[in-house]
């Protein structure tokens, strides 16, 4: 399998499921996007941290996020540290 490649005008990259993913029915919950968005901009350098931290604080204003399913993919994920972080922050501003 090839592991590199350029992203163009509607490059569409299909990663493989993670056990006990949060979803609902056939969809992504916002807690899974959040911690794969988090993946996908270290590996692919598609955003900076400046703009993903961005589109968090403005999910985290506009939505309800579960705090706890959040975590528990995060950690399987590994890197539940992060998104503890992230919480405390969310909580203090």
């Amino acid at each position: 399998m090839r592991k590199n490649f350029r992203i163009q005008e509607k490059t569409l990259v299909l990663r493989p499921e993670i056990s006990e993913e949060p979803r609902e029915g056939y969809f992504a919950r916002i807690e899974k996007i959040l911690v794969d968005l988090y993946f996908e901009k270290e590996k692919l350098s598609l955003i900076d941290d400046w703009e993903y931290d961005q589109i968090i604080e403005n999910l985290v204003e506009q939505f309800r996020i579960d705090a706890a399913k959040l975590v528990r993919y995060a950690k399987r994920r590994e890197v539940k540290k992060i998104f503890v972080n992230k919480i405390h922050q969310w909580q203090i501003g």
